[in-house]
């Protein structure tokens, strides 16, 4: 559903790709994040779909983005509603996990 909706925004806007997010782990997770499925949609939408970290897991980009000076203290992974992380669901315990095994210290745990 969401990439039907930016593929109409990127016809709307003239853009000529469009970009996702979605990791390695992703793809085991949920069918429609499998990179097999994700070029379907895209030859159905008709622009171009690129997914620069599908074969990335979130320790490898948590390093480039360390490198490349990403404010980590901005980017959100908790799957439930709130004004903090919960550190308790899945997707918090992922990003606890991948700081950790990257070496980089999460900058939301050391406030």
């Amino acid at each position: 559903m969401y990439y039907g909706i930016a593929a109409s925004l990127a016809d709307t806007l003239g853009a000529k790709k469009i970009f996702g997010g979605h990791i390695r782990h992703d793809g085991q997770v949920f069918g429609d994040a499998k990179r097999s499925y994700l070029m379907k949609i895209s030859k159905l939408a008709g622009i171009p779909f690129s997914f620069p970290f599908i074969g990335l897991g979130k320790k490898d980009i948590i390093r480039v983005g360390s490198k490349l000076g990403v404010p980590f203290q901005h980017c959100w992974s908790c799957s439930r509603d709130g004004k903090k992380h919960c550190w308790n669901c899945k997707s918090c315990r992922e990003r606890e996990m991948g700081f950790r095994e990257a070496g980089v210290k999460d900058p939301l745990k050391h406030v």
